[in-house]
């Protein structure tokens, strides 16, 4: 194999790493993550006036990659189920920036699937 050809291999290599990189650190912060994961899990009834906020963590200090708890809170419009604007609450847990988990807290019909609605 000649040496330019050599050369050639580990700059595409060096390129396609820094484009890996780039993609993963593109500056989203687990509050946009969050924000935007809670209007894709639900996304036919999107809250409005949303806010996002960061939990104290209660990771030791000693840990390579504390865990964070983002909460995203809004209000759900009127529906059939709900006749006036519904307040809801949308948790992620982070260790890092890697997404650990996340779920409905508010309303209770949304947080727990084995609620059965009754209106009135």
């Amino acid at each position: 194999m000649p040496n330019g050809s050599c050369i050639t291999s580990y700059r595409a290599a060096a390129l396609m790493a820094a484009l890996f990189l780039a993609g993963c650190a593109g500056g989203y912060s687990p509050q946009e993550s969050c924000a935007d994961l809670s209007k894709s899990v639900w996304p036919w009834r999107t809250m409005t006036g949303m806010a996002t906020e960061t939990l104290p963590s209660n990771s030791p200090l000693n840990v390579i990659q504390p865990e964070s708890v983002v909460r995203v809170s809004g209000t759900l419009p009127p529906d059939a189920k709900y006749q006036e604007p519904t307040p809801a609450l949308f948790q992620c847990v982070y260790s890092g920036d890697v997404l650990r988990s996340f779920g409905w807290i508010e309303p209770q019909m949304l947080a727990d699937p084995n609620f059965s609605y009754s209106p009135g």
